[in-house]
């Protein structure tokens, strides 16, 4: 998955497989989220953790399909964006109820025991089926798989830490570090990528970075809202995504920004956080505005 996600950084992957050879391997069945970098070059993952990213993938994409509407709308007449107003869109309270029902849904395959017990959302396609032939779960499909290739990357560059004998680092520097480094790795050499591939430079940086979006949604999501500030290990889930915006150069109105946008509006309502009226000029301005308001909670 990373080599097909990432063919313009083939040679770096070769040489930290020859250096390091990681050996990526699925665990025994546990509860919970897990993907974790180990001793010897391991990076541990279980299969109701790919199965979770794979859903959430979807459920990104629902609250990206429903809340971009509204967003282009209040950014064309120049009204700003408040809780009453969402409240008030036509079929916002089964949104509401359909985000909910998705994330629920994670949250059982996170608890339930037995994984065969688990009952797999009717409206989301299995990841066993293979890539959607549809142009909208074609694209969800591919941002799943950068996602996941971000968040292997994290962890690759933990073991790197782990295997060198760097373990006197402060943890948050090590978070910080291991996200700078797959965010290197996705964004940097995209340039070359285009012109071997022919594919607008544009496109292709919209769409990784809103890989990388849908991963800082992941952490919004499996993280209880008591520590979205951070804790002693893990730095606040703003700074991290600040992490992005500030080392990304796109269009003040490039999808990324709607993207994560949506991301944050759906999460906060199903949070029940209380949504500050908000003025904004571009949907990079909402963004950027939408990061500052998770530091209230």
């Amino acid at each position: 998955m990373l080599f097909d996600s990432l063919p313009e950084r083939k040679r770096e992957l070769n040489d930290i497989w020859e250096r390091y050879a990681p050996k990526f391997s699925l665990s025994d069945d546990t509860q919970g989220f897990s993907i974790n970098a180990g001793p010897y070059g391991l990076i541990l993952f279980t299969n109701r953790t790919m199965k979770a990213i794979w859903i959430l993938g979807f459920t990104a994409w629902e609250a990206f399909s429903f809340y971009s509407v509204s967003i282009f709308y209040l950014q064309a007449t120049g009204k700003n964006l408040s809780a009453k107003i969402l409240s008030e869109l036509p079929d916002q309270s089964k949104e509401d109820m359909v985000f909910a029902n998705y994330i629920n849904s994670i949250i059982q395959l996170m608890d339930t025991e037995q994984l065969n017990d688990y009952q797999w959302p009717n409206s989301i396609p299995r990841p066993y089926d293979g890539k959607p032939k549809n142009d909208e779960g074609s694209v969800i499909f591919d941002i799943n798989c950068m996602g996941a290739t971000y968040i292997f990357l994290h962890e690759v560059q933990h073991m790197k830490f782990c295997v060198d004998g760097k373990n006197n680092i402060d943890p948050i520097d090590e978070e910080i570090q291991c996200d700078e480094f797959a965010r290197s790795m996705l964004l940097d050499k995209l340039d070359d990528y285009s012109k071997d591939s022919g594919n607008p430079l544009g496109l292709l940086k919209s769409k990784r970075a809103m890989s990388i979006a849908f991963a800082s949604f992941l952490l919004l999501v499996i993280t209880p809202k008591t520590r979205w500030g951070g804790t002693r290990s893990h730095p606040s889930i703003s700074n991290r995504i600040r992490g992005l915006t500030q080392n990304i150069h796109l269009p003040e109105n490039d999808p990324f920004w709607i993207y994560l946008s949506c991301l944050f509006l759906a999460d906060l309502r199903h949070e029940k956080c209380m949504l500050g009226e908000i003025a904004f000029s571009s949907q990079k301005d909402l963004c950027l505005k939408l990061i500052d308001s998770l530091e209230q909670y």
